[in-house]
């Protein structure tokens, strides 16, 4: 189980001062001056007790999900279309500071080791187009590195069995690496999640408690295990790509 405990004044989550019951955002609009405004002058100008940051500390001992968080402009864009699922039109970037040993995915994995996940995987190209098979078997040359990666993330991402493909592969092989022993594992938690495959793709990191990681706008990632401290905008916008029960958009 996951757990986590937010303090901010997001409508989502409002935290509550204990003494008084009160939302905190209401209790420091009753005195900015002396509840805010000699630690952050700046929010004290707005006559609001709104927080322009949340915090949040995570316990994590399940997968949570591969996603990313949108930019200030695409998040107005995506509340404005979707407000049950983009909650506000704000931006969320934010940092993971470890308390524990934390584990994750941030990040695509440098050209070559995606590319040798791919040529260990065999069995998936048949379900990829023939453009990004060439370039896997070094049949075609690669012209543009990013639009490649695009590109097969999202023809991996898509396809809806691609975790059952590999599992079958790994259950008659075996895990032959690191990645395959990471995908098993985490596939206990998700089985047959078509995020899965985004272990062949993002880098898997550990962070050592105190250590850090930065994630900006569309800074694909998620968190595997351990406890840190997130410090992030006010926001709750989170493009979710899989490894949750919560709704998935592929197409953002």
């Amino acid at each position: 189980v996951s757990t986590q405990s937010t303090g901010g004044t997001h409508p989502r989550g409002h935290s509550v001062v204990e003494r008084t019951g009160q939302e905190l955002g209401s209790w420091i609009a009753e005195d900015l001056t002396s509840r805010l405004g000699a630690l952050c002058p700046g929010i004290s100008g707005k006559n609001s007790g709104d927080l322009p940051f949340l915090l949040k500390i995570l316990s994590v001992d399940k997968a949570l999900s591969i996603q990313v968080h949108p930019t200030k402009e695409h998040a107005a864009e995506l509340h404005a279309v979707a407000p049950h699922h983009y909650p506000d039109p704000n931006h969320k970037p934010e940092m993971a500071i470890a308390l524990t040993v934390f584990e994750g995915l941030c990040g695509f994995r440098p050209l070559s080791e995606i590319l040798d996940n791919m040529r260990s995987h065999a069995e998936l190209h048949s379900h990829l187009s023939q453009e990004i098979v060439d370039i896997i078997t070094k049949t075609k040359p690669l012209s543009e590195e990013t639009l490649f990666i695009k590109k097969l993330f999202t023809e991996l991402i898509t396809l809806e069995n691609s975790a059952d493909i590999i599992m079958e592969k790994l259950k008659s092989c075996g895990a032959t690496s690191e990645s395959d022993a990471l995908f098993k594992r985490i596939h206990a938690h998700h089985p047959g999640d078509r995020g899965l495959v985004c272990i062949y793709l993002l880098n898997h990191v550990t962070l050592q408690a105190g250590e850090c990681m930065f994630l900006g706008a569309n800074k694909i990632h998620a968190y595997f295990s351990g406890d840190c401290v997130e410090c992030m905008a006010c926001s709750d916008n989170v493009v979710r790509a899989g490894l949750t029960p919560k709704f998935v958009d592929v197409e953002t």
